[in-house]
């Protein structure tokens, strides 16, 4: 009993860093979080079974992309050590710890969602009382909080991520596991309050897609009218319960009419990307230069600001071969993994495994609009990942019995 206790308090903590992007902070001033707490966990608890690392071919190609871009690119070697370590670790934790273990890999599911569930209570949580709320982040995340009101983050943006990844997983389970509209309804509305006190708006963009792919390919010819619907609920349910009751406080309304009245214009940062692009073809690299080279004297990128797209600043700095070529290397695998899910979507032992591609789906669009991804080692995108890479590779050698389903606390053994 205390062995798996132990060996779950170790996942848990390790998870929590991944999660919370945890690297070093007050609390880890020496050796970055993954690290301390990572190897010791494998170490211990090292699945005895799995002597080949499956994820090698991914985990190779995210260190060529990333060495391209941060260390040739960008010139930039922490970061380039920090993403390794991120991803390697996250990597060798689903091969090595999850290992050939169900109940381990549905528990750590159920952890990553747990937290982020977790930190959206802390945004609500953090709207009633700031100040107390963002000492109690401060401690949480082990930093100063630059930015309120949100969750287990320094930082809004950081945070839509976490919510992008909760609500693109929500919805889908809640569908397929439900027998009625009911719980998927809720659901759906949990997630349109979050955004909305969330101040997400480009999480607001990447749920709305996600939510109009999955209901196209699930309900099939009722999704015209199940989409109608869902608009006009959405719509009253806007109108009648969240702006009358919202005021003049922090929502994503008055987000973005401060954002409007500052002149922010996230277009205008794509199409000025766009133009350094055209100047530079074949990449940044290829040329010798870098983001601060060639928008030195360009005022909409002043202070260091980038175009806010994660895969367009990957295409300006790489050209279009080389970013292309590495994308189609990273995403081929779960883009597959994808198609396989979709076409078993009404089968209730994938209903996992269809979550987590769309949870996927959901944060990927979000980079649409930051900079942070997976080649960034973006914790809930690089979890996500590896995550439905392992389930493809590893699970279906397992057994061929029906997929263990997230009901409560699982055991670890």
């Amino acid at each position: 009993m205390f062995k798996t206790l132990f060996a779950a308090a170790l996942a848990l903590l390790y998870l929590y860093c991944l999660v919370f992007d945890v690297f070093l902070n007050n609390y880890f001033t020496k050796i970055p979080a993954p690290l301390l707490i990572g190897v010791p966990l494998i170490i211990l608890f090292f699945d005895r079974s799995m002597k080949d690392f499956l994820l090698g071919r991914e985990t190779l190609v995210f260190i060529i992309a990333c060495f391209t871009y941060y260390f040739i690119g960008q010139n930039e070697f922490k970061a380039f050590t920090v993403n390794i370590i991120v991803f390697v670790m996250c990597a060798a934790y689903f091969n090595f710890f999850v290992g050939r273990s169900r109940k381990r890999f549905n528990f750590s599911v159920f952890v990553f969602y747990s937290l982020l569930t977790v930190s959206t209570l802390v945004m609500f949580a953090d709207h009633h009382d700031t100040d107390t709320i963002n000492a109690l982040r401060s401690k949480l995340i082990g930093a100063d909080i630059n930015q309120s009101p949100s969750g287990i983050s320094t930082v809004i943006f950081t945070f839509g991520y976490q919510l992008a990844a909760l609500l693109g997983f929500c919805f889908v389970y809640a569908t397929i596991k439900s027998k009625n509209y009911a719980l998927p309804v809720i659901v759906f509305l949990a997630g349109l309050i979050a955004v909305y006190y969330g101040m997400q708006r480009s999480v607001f963009i990447a749920y709305s897609i996600s939510t109009v792919i999955f209901c196209v390919v699930y309900f099939r010819k009722k999704a015209v009218p199940v989409l109608v619907g869902a608009i006009v609920l959405s719509l009253l349910f806007f109108f009648m319960v969240l702006k009358p009751g919202s005021g003049t406080g922090n929502n994503i309304l008055a987000k973005n009419i401060e954002n409007t009245s500052n002149g922010e214009n996230r277009s205008d940062l794509v199409v000025e990307d766009l133009k350094i692009y055209s100047r530079y073809p074949f990449g940044l690299i290829f040329y010798g230069r870098q983001w601060k080279d060639v928008t030195v004297d360009n005022p909409v990128f002043s202070g260091g600001l980038t175009s806010h797209n994660a895969y367009l600043m990957f295409f300006t700095y790489l050209g279009p071969i080389a970013s292309l070529l590495l994308l189609g290397l990273i995403y081929y695998p779960v883009i597959k993994i994808f198609k396989n899910s979709v076409e078993r979507i009404r089968a209730s032992n994938f209903a996992i495994l269809t979550a987590l591609c769309f949870s996927l789906l959901t944060i990927s669009i979000n980079s649409l609009f930051h900079n942070a991804w997976l080649v960034n080692a973006n914790g809930p995108t690089v979890f996500l990942y590896l995550g439905i890479l392992y389930y493809n590779k590893m699970l279906p050698r397992v057994t061929d019995k029906p997929v263990e389903h997230l009901v409560g606390m699982p055991s670890l053994q």
